[in-house]
């Protein structure tokens, strides 16, 4: 999980800087990111 936070946060931080998004990489991770779908598809990927 941690490396699609780091993904997310990266993506987010490039589009902040040439000014695609306003908001922060951290609000985009709490607020724009659906957990339930990746948390789901984390569980079927192990077995």
């Amino acid at each position: 999980m941690q490396v699609i936070q780091d993904t997310i946060r990266f993506y987010a931080l490039r589009m902040q800087e040439t000014g695609i998004v306003k908001p922060g990489p951290q609000t985009i991770i709490t607020e724009g990111t659906y957990w339930r779908f990746l948390d789901e598809l984390k569980r079927e990927l192990k077995t």
